[in-house]
């Protein structure tokens, strides 16, 4: 049977309010040495702090949902971020996040599948990635296809104060007995200008161990490599691509299917919808350290293989849609 759940880390501020209302009115209540105006200073000055640390509870807080399919086989998303957080096929972990992650809300969620949007990589309006990596989304439908033992959730995300155009993002996320469906939907929802974007679903795979880890169909490819002084493009010449240091980069114009070899007992195939690149990263040990929320310890049991537009943008004209994504695929050896 599935399920679908929702987990929330903290009340809201109104029924936290009444709590410390209820609390205060019993303090005052009590007889005390003190004199009443003390009393009332004290709760006063107690009201304050804990409103003050309710908001700010209330601006972070983090909500969660689960689509389970049963026999270990389930997808957790993070609202804040549209961020799926674990992704496991008969009890096996399949995405990483970081065990330093920050998950109250101050920063995007190191690891998972965050979205990148309107921009991958740095943005000249505000963070790196964009803006949808860190907004709050809104579940806005799920769906029990029961017949397939498959179900699906669609999150929106239509407003942010980092960004003047007017879009609504739609992300759906769809969990098979052994494959995982993304897809993202982008509306220009202005009435007479276009805009641009780029965009890339950020996925952090788990695995045993970086270096032993082999990504084939990148042959013949050009790709960027952002590790190099002047960004150079080279061309790909090996068959299976592995990792032996610091990597960043961004194969252009691949094909929709690539296969990820050394996951965690098996492997992942990889398909992709309307997104022209493959972005390969990983930070390596020095560069991890440096990342309070990843650190050096972390940085060999993972890869980053990312569907994404990023280097020529969308255009994207009034009440024009865009839709891309990827299907991932695990496979057991």
């Amino acid at each position: 049977m599935l399920h679908f759940h929702e987990y929330k880390i903290v009340s809201s501020f109104g029924d936290l309010l009444v709590l410390v209302l209820a609390f205060s009115s019993v303090y005052l209540s009590f007889p005390s040495p003190a004199s009443n105006c003390y009393k009332y200073i004290s709760a006063y000055s107690f009201l304050v702090e804990i409103g003050f640390i309710a908001k700010m509870f209330q601006k972070f807080k983090m909500e969660s949902f689960t689509l389970d399919r049963g026999a270990g086989t389930r997808v957790e998303i993070s609202k804040y971020g549209a961020t799926i957080t674990s992704w496991r096929v008969n009890d096996i972990e399949l995405i990483f996040v970081s065990p330093k992650a920050k998950l109250d809300g101050t920063k995007a969620i190191r690891g998972g599948i965050p979205i990148c949007f309107p921009s991958f990589g740095p943005w000249a309006l505000g963070s790196q990635h964009g803006f949808a990596r860190t907004s709050m989304w809104e579940v806005t439908s799920t769906k029990d296809m029961s017949d397939q033992d498959d179900m699906s959730v669609t999150l929106t995300l239509t407003e942010t104060t980092a960004w003047e155009e007017k879009f609504e993002l739609a992300y759906t996320v769809t969990l098979k007995e052994s494959s995982l469906e993304l897809s993202l939907d982008v509306v220009n929802k202005n009435t007479e200008t276009p805009f641009e974007f780029t965009t890339a679903l950020h996925t952090y795979f788990k695995v045993p161990d970086v270096e032993k880890v082999s990504i084939s169909g990148l042959k013949g490819l050009e790709y960027q490599d952002k590790t190099l002084e002047g960004v150079p493009t080279i061309t790909e010449k090996r068959e299976a691509v592995s990792l032996a240091g610091w990597t960043d980069r961004v194969y252009l114009g691949s094909s929709d299917e690539q296969v990820i070899g050394g996951t965690q007992g098996g492997k992942i195939v990889f398909k992709k919808k309307n997104l022209a690149d493959t972005v390969v990263w990983n930070p390596w040990e020095k560069k991890a350290g440096e990342m309070g929320d990843l650190g050096s310890e972390n940085w060999s049991g993972f890869i980053c293989v990312e569907a994404g537009q990023c280097v020529e943008p969308v255009k994207l004209g009034p009440g024009e849609t865009w839709q891309g994504g990827h299907v991932l695929e695990y496979v057991k050896e």
